[in-house]
């Protein structure tokens, strides 16, 4: 032993050395110098800072925690953030000095598990049994996500308006005023046969050859807009249905475990009962009863459930199938670092490749699929399509991304920022999704706490872009074109009468007024007073579409949909001009006219009718307005209602809008300095393995 001793000396006194080093400085040397080489290689560096292949990953790790909550970490819904990104957006948080101290940690635990506590869940056990994290990794995975939001929640102060802001927005929203109009349609009175001269054709088009027209909101132009091409494939599990065969021993079995589910009333008679003396018998009236109906008379009911119920099943099989082979092509092509898109297999160019899966999908399936094809078309035209126009991608991070949106994905019109994992939700020409997207009425609704009922499902890709411009020639646009002179030609010849009928509801009142035109009516056979809801000058924009508005920084108020009419702002301010204090009409009106004559023949309306015409050419619409009243905005309901409304809308509207733009991915990496040294695998993260559950039990989704 001592003959050991001696030979081993210098050895034994370097590890007392550095055990002696350690006590002294902790052991966070230890972990390091004992850590993998490629765990201390650099990996990005921002705030003139170098951090660490290992600091990134626990960074995912407690990403992957965040995500397993249903917690979305990469905050941005248009952009995937990288976890690089996130890492220093934490290390932001950090240098402005944020704290989270752990009572806040436990009240946002104790917030999570009362929304899962009524399931009989045990959060913190779920996390430990069914995905190994343990209490400290998830504590400190929501300690990183709450500083995070502590910093951003510092831009609130920067959204507060003021408040001149405030009532103006009050106004514009809770003003209102109530009209009765009537709308000529101009195109029910125009000839078709109209000569139209060359000179005329083109001087419109050279007019209005580079404005995206609208004909709903009365916008006039030729140019045209972004299109695609699509091929797609529809499976309609209505379609399919015919098609499946259900045997009776499969209707037995699902009878027998679902009875209650199958019922029918019948009417029993209780026994006669006898009166207290010696009078007659009474005889009770039936009673309804609910039974279980047997297999014999429930077969027709359970068959057409199991239809319903395995159309729908195989085509969720045959297209995830469909899905994966559209996509085989795509493996082996690498991605672009600098674009986020891959290049283009060969095979998959081919026009026919989408069209041949789909035959061969369906012959090995079974079921029925359609296979269709557009032309050129816009996003207003595909959200008209009756195949398409509910169709949505489904997921983590997709928020419900409608197809019209989708399809416009595609490199022509969209770029991605530099770094493969970190771009947008985004198709290459000629590339399918992944999966299917789901076709639902009620789409709209979609998020990842309520499942919408699914009525088809669609796979598509782009085979053809066109960026917006301008048609070379009236050529492309010809009948537009002259649709709207013949239109506009109309609207002139229709002023006179317009006029008069204005003068006379002006004497008599609109709907009388009316009554005395039946001439206008044998060519527009619908025409009436229509009378709408009261109705502001603007009206908040829908939820859905808040966030695309904010981050394109436009308007979030917009001109209401007034019954009878549509969405007009020329409509909208041209009624509320009537409701300023003492206003009067401009417009000459006619002295003479049968009409009017006969309406001067008539007792005059008092207090008398406040009315005007209104011309909304893009619409091709002459309309009548008569003012009925107005609804202002009471001084105290402004004060205890209307004005913390205001300010509060104001305030969450502005602040995700600044939010939007913090969070962007550039925007981050801009501020904080950030260069990326080393690409880190994307995977697992080190440390504290995040496992699958052992079962099929959802993310937690928590928001």
């Amino acid at each position: 032993m001592m003959k050991w001793l001696r030979a081993h000396t210098k050895q034994i006194m370097v590890v007392t050395v550095l055990l002696a080093m350690f006590s002294f400085i902790g052991g966070s040397a230890l972990t390091q110098i004992l850590a993998p080489s490629e765990e201390r290689e650099a990996a990005i560096k921002a705030f003139g800072q170098e951090y660490t292949v290992g600091d990134i990953r626990v960074s995912q790790r407690d990403a992957d925690v965040l995500k397993t909550l249903g917690i979305n970490w990469q905050y941005d819904a248009d952009q995937r953030m990288s976890i690089e990104t996130w890492h220093v957006l934490h290390e932001e948080a950090v240098r402005a000095g944020l704290v989270v101290s752990e009572a806040e940690i436990d009240e946002e635990l104790n917030r999570m598990q009362q929304a899962v506590g009524a399931n009989g869940i045990n959060l913190l056990e779920v996390l430990r049994v069914q995905y190994k994290i343990t209490p400290t990794v998830a504590r400190e995975a929501l300690r990183k996500h709450l500083t995070i939001m502590k910093n951003a929640e510092h831009l609130a102060s920067a959204a507060t308006p003021s408040e001149n802001q405030i009532r103006h927005y009050v106004r514009d929203t809770e003003d209102k005023i109530k009209v009765q109009f009537v709308a000529l349609d101009a195109e029910k009175f125009m000839d078709a046969n109209l000569p139209l001269s060359a000179e005329q054709v083109q001087s419109q088009f050279d007019k209005y050859k580079d404005v995206e027209g609208n004909p709903e909101t009365g916008v006039i132009g030729y140019k045209l807009p972004r299109r695609v091409k699509l091929q797609y494939v529809v499976a309609d599990f209505k379609k399919i249905e015919p098609g499946i065969n259900v045997s009776f021993e499969e209707v037995k079995t699902y009878w027998r475990a679902n009875k209650s589910k199958y019922r029918k009333v019948v009417y029993e008679t209780p026994e006669p009962t006898s009166q207290p003396t010696s009078g007659p018998t009474s005889q009770p009236a039936p009673v309804p009863k609910s039974v279980e109906k047997l297999i014999a008379e429930a077969r027709p009911d359970v068959e057409t459930e199991l239809r319903k119920k395995n159309s729908q099943k195989l085509a969720e099989q045959v297209m995830a199938k469909l899905a994966n082979t559209l996509q085989k092509p795509w493996l082996e092509e690498k991605t672009d670092k600098d674009t986020g898109y891959k290049t283009i297999p060969t095979v998959a160019k081919e026009p026919t490749f989408l069209k041949d899966a789909v035959e061969k999908a369906a012959k090995e399936g079974g079921i029925f699929l359609e296979y269709k094809e557009t032309g050129l078309v816009s996003a207003a035209d595909i959200d008209k399509n009756d195949d398409l126009k509910h169709a949505i991608l489904t997921g983590e991070g997709t928020g419900g991304l409608k197809i019209s949106e989708y399809a416009f994905r595609v490199p022509l019109f969209h770029k991605n920022e530099p770094g493969a994992e970190a771009t947008t939700t985004c198709l290459q020409m000629f590339q399918s999704p992944d999966s299917p997207l789901i076709y639902s009425q009620y789409a709209q609704f979609f998020s990842s706490r309520m499942t919408p009922p699914v009525d088809k499902l669609v796979l598509f890709r782009v085979v053809e872009a066109s960026e917006a411009h301008a048609p070379a020639s009236v050529d492309e646009v010809r009948a537009a074109v002259e649709r709207d002179l013949r239109i506009e030609a109309a609207m002139k010849a229709l002023e006179p009468t317009v006029a008069e009928l204005c003068a006379a509801a002006r004497r008599i009142g609109l709907k009388e007024a009316l009554s005395l035109f039946d001439d206008l009516k044998k060519k527009q056979s619908d025409l009436t007073v229509m009378a709408p809801p009261a109705f502001a000058r603007s009206v908040s924009v829908m939820s859905q579409d808040l966030r695309k508005l904010l981050t394109e920084g436009k308007p979030t108020l917009v001109a209401p949909n007034v019954s009878g009419l549509g969405t007009s702002q020329a409509f909208v301010d041209a009624c509320m001009e009537m409701t300023a204090e003492g206003w009067k009409p401009t417009d000459a009106m006619p002295a003479a006219g049968d009409k009017l004559k006969l309406a001067t023949t008539r007792p005059a309306a008092t207090p008398e009718p406040v009315v005007r015409t209104v011309a909304l050419a893009g619409m091709g619409k002459w309309c009548v307005v008569e003012k009925l009243g107005t609804e202002r905005v009471d001084t105290a309901k402004y004060e205890t209602t209307l004005r913390q409304n205001g300010m509060s809308r104001l305030m969450g509207e502005r602040g995700a809008a600044l939010l939007t733009h913090w969070f962007k991915p550039p925007n981050v990496e801009k501020r904080t300095g950030f260069e990326r040294i080393v690409r880190v695998p994307t995977g697992p993260a080190t440390g504290e393995q995040i496992s699958k559950p052992k079962d099929d039990h959802p993310m937690l989704g928590f928001q």
